[in-house]
């Protein structure tokens, strides 16, 4: 899954035509590490996080946005990471909905337990991934392709240079994009671009991300940067 900028001129007409912003942010009380809700129809919850990130979602669904819970039409993880595990474990129990993550990383799954059959290493209970990764990977449902649209304007962005599960959001009819841990901003002015070990990726997703046109970005860590044209001077923490 390449990053294709075409893709994104291939939008439904919706998407041609500018929209209030529709994210709305749950922060730990330290403002580090986030959950969004998007105000869309069905609602999407983005990253679950916590126990504590998914009560405070669910009270600011039902007493802010006045929505219920059985409106959640799905759960997207921009990666698998250990931090999610509890807070979507804590979404399920709640609400039976489908649950997206990127599509790159069900292949390098496939393909890496071949390679363990091939060498001979394959064996019940072996995994070429840590264990937090195996368990969220039974709760998902759909895998997201890159260029794909989910409710009406998001558009799936397969970033895998920061690691293998990565993916971010984006919609160019409000200009939002949500990061995941792509991009971060905790205690700079600008956000940064995670680096990845091959610079050739890096250097192509850097110029792809800086064409976008965005007003919001949300991070998967750090402050939500509201800015004209927060992506252009997009840098790299290496």
């Amino acid at each position: 899954m390449g990053l294709n900028p075409a893709t994104v001129n291939t939008a439904p007409p919706l998407c041609g035509i500018e929209q209030p912003r529709q994210v709305h942010t749950i922060a730990d009380r330290f403002a580090t590490a986030n959950t969004y809700i998007i105000d869309a129809h069905p609602l999407i919850v983005v990253d679950p996080r916590s126990e504590m990130h998914v009560q405070l979602l669910c009270e600011y669904i039902e007493s802010i946005l006045k929505r219920s819970l059985a409106e959640i039409g799905m759960i997207v993880l921009t990666n698998l990471h250990a931090d999610q595990l509890a807070g979507l474990a804590a979404m399920r129990r709640m609400v039976r909905t489908p649950v997206a993550a990127a599509a790159a990383l069900l292949r390098l799954a496939q393909s890496q337990r071949e390679t363990l059959h091939a060498y001979g290493w394959s064996h019940p209970g072996r995994s070429a991934f840590p264990p937090s990764f195996e368990r969220q990977m039974r709760f998902v449902s759909d895998w997201l392709e890159d260029g794909t649209y989910i409710s009406s304007c998001w558009q799936v962005i397969a970033c895998s240079g920061h690691s293998p599960d990565s993916l971010c959001l984006y919609n160019p009819a409000t200009a939002e994009f949500i990061s995941g841990d792509t991009v971060i901003a905790i205690q700079r002015r600008t956000p940064v671009l995670r680096a990845s070990s091959d610079r050739h990726q890096l250097e192509t997703m850097l110029r792809f991300l800086r064409t976008l046109h965005v007003h919001y970005v949300y991070p998967g860590y750090g402050r939500p940067v509201l800015a004209v044209h927060p992506l252009s001077n997009l840098g790299v923490e290496w």
